[in-house]
């Protein structure tokens, strides 16, 4: 008799598991209802089998374009360019005898807010020169309005052209700080700020570069400085004393030293002391080696 309830409690066991619901289809929707998201934002998917919830066990998340948008673990699609991506899901039954279901969605990542994807970037300028400031922005009719302050705590001012790029020049020596905002009907981003250094006294934007010649060839250096009224001191390094070279370049930015094929073969130093009547400065090194022809 006990043997027969045991039997009988087993086989009751057995066929409430078996009464588990089985899934037999997988849909995937959305949270917000909406089958589209804006890039760079996120989108949230939903899984729900039928003819229970309760049938699934785990649920593998599968996005066929990486590219477009990903998707985690939870269903949660990034979108990281515009297209059409297709995310699959695979669910695994909780019942040990149901079969793996499958379901699917389209997402398609758009663009209607803009997005900034060149910002505008920082100089260095003399005084009274032009420079131009721009950014690079996705998105349809696109609005700019440009705005900058003189220092970190200047007033604010409103820059009168609107375009993607603006042209200025400042006859005030310092700091200018520029941003700009991108808007649409759809919204608005400001990108970062690019600050714009205008200076009187030297300033010295591209340093001599190392080279090497053949004997004979002719030996070149060049500088480029920003500033007021500069003068240019080209000097070479000889018994441990910088001596100044003024027939090489008269003044100028370039240095042009002609050689001969008696020239004696190795390593030749320089440097080049730019000035004004504010101050000066000196540039980094330069070797020019010299070997046979």
């Amino acid at each position: 008799m006990k043997k027969t309830l045991l039997f009988l409690a087993g086989v009751m066991a057995l066929a409430a598991c078996n009464k588990e619901p089985l899934p037999k289809s997988l849909s995937i929707s959305t949270e917000s209802g909406s089958t589209s998201v804006e890039l760079g934002e996120t989108i949230q998917l939903v899984a729900t089998a039928t003819p229970s919830k309760d049938a699934i066990e785990s649920i593998t998340w599968t996005s066929l374009a990486p590219e477009i948008a990903t998707v985690d673990a939870n269903g949660l699609v990034t979108a990281i360019n515009t297209g059409t991506v297709t995310i699959e899901a695979e669910a695994i039954p909780a019942n040990e005898k149901g079969s793996p279901v499958k379901g699917s969605i389209s997402i398609t990542v758009e663009i209607q807010k803009p997005h900034i994807v060149t910002q505008p970037q920082a100089q260095t300028v003399a005084l009274n020169a032009s420079y131009t400031l721009s950014v690079e922005a996705l998105g349809e009719r696109l609005n700019y309005q440009w705005m900058k302050r003189f220092g970190e705590n200047g007033d604010l001012i409103t820059v009168v052209d609107h375009g993607q790029s603006i042209t200025e020049s400042s006859d005030i020596a310092g700091d200018i700080h520029y941003y700009c905002i991108v808007s649409n009907e759809f919204g608005s981003v400001t990108s970062e700020t690019a600050v714009v250094t205008v200076v009187t006294t030297p300033y010295i934007m591209v340093q001599p570069q190392n080279r090497t010649i053949k004997a004979g060839q002719t030996i070149k250096l060049s500088i480029t400085a920003l500033g007021d009224n500069l003068k240019y001191d080209w000097q070479t390094y000889y018994e441990k004393n910088w001596l100044s070279l003024p027939n090489a370049s008269n003044g100028k930015s370039t240095m042009e030293i002609p050689t001969n094929s008696s020239i004696t073969l190795g390593n030749y130093i320089f440097r080049c002391k730019v000035s004004n009547d504010d101050r000066s400065v000196t540039s980094e090194y330069a070797t020019v080696t010299i070997t046979a022809n």
